[in-house]
């Protein structure tokens, strides 16, 4: 017969294990977001921003504590992470109050390109040899005076490395999506600020680019076989040649 104590204690520890889902298979539960900026403005969001135990407080006013798996901040937003999908489908429908508030919450991180681009036909612009000090407002600016309209903001594509993963090093290359084509064909090779940059997109048309003098030529117009730089280190050789070769020193 076994021992009362050890049947007792296997009992406590199924019940536990049933409660914290420790046999479970693990499915993949995606976040949910809380913007501050729906609660509080730019100059409240620095002075007094949301303090964890508030966010936590609101949510479990709708939501069981045991459903709550993490509650990050990540500049003015906060992902919510939950272990269970019908706490999460209850979030996203009541919402929550906060400060006298009641804010409904984000499905999807309304900051990330997807959301950005949500029902619009962008098309990308890559813009390289722009150095890294430039500010992003000069290529803003630039695509503005294009006729562009920008989605979201200017980005930098990252070096990918060791089986194809983002490191935190970009290759200088700026990034922008803009809603429709330019109306202008933008050409290959331009100035944005002091800097002579390249402009690359699809279905980018060849047109008349401007060189570093102020000239215009086609894109496709040869370059003159020698510079005057190329035939004077020609004559240099030369020299050299007939002195040192052809008439030996004595």
């Amino acid at each position: 017969m076994a021992d009362s104590s050890d049947t007792t204690e296997g009992r406590e520890n199924k019940t536990w294990s049933s409660v914290i889902g420790r046999n479970r298979p693990k499915e993949t539960i995606f976040p949910i977001f809380i913007m501050e900026r729906e609660i509080l403005s730019k100059e409240e969001c620095i002075k007094n921003p949301v303090r964890e135990a508030e966010v936590y407080h609101s949510l479990i006013q709708e939501v069981h504590p045991i459903h709550l798996r993490s509650v990050q901040r990540v500049g003015a937003l906060r992902p919510i992470y939950l272990h269970d999908k019908g706490a999460r489908a209850k979030l996203l429908i009541k919402g929550i109050s906060i400060r006298g508030k009641h804010i409904s919450l984000k499905e999807e991180n309304p900051f990330s390109l997807k959301s950005c681009m949500a029902n619009q036909d962008a098309n990308q612009i890559t813009i390289k040899e722009l150095p890294e000090s430039a500010d992003d407002n000069l290529v803003t600016e630039f695509l503005s005076k294009q006729g562009c309209k920008i989605v979201g903001k200017v980005m930098r594509r990252m070096i990918r490395y060791n089986n194809n993963q983002l490191t935190n090093c970009s290759n200088g290359d700026r990034m922008a999506y803009i809603e429709a084509m330019p109306p202008e064909p933008i050409s290959r090779s331009v100035k944005i600020g002091p800097h002579w940059v390249k402009v690359f997109y699809y279905g980018q048309a060849p047109v008349k680019r401007q060189h570093r003098d102020n000239k215009e030529a086609e894109e496709t117009a040869p370059s003159p076989q020698y510079s005057p730089t190329t035939e004077h280190s020609f004559k240099i050789i030369r020299e050299t040649y007939e002195k040192y070769v052809e008439k030996p020193p004595s």
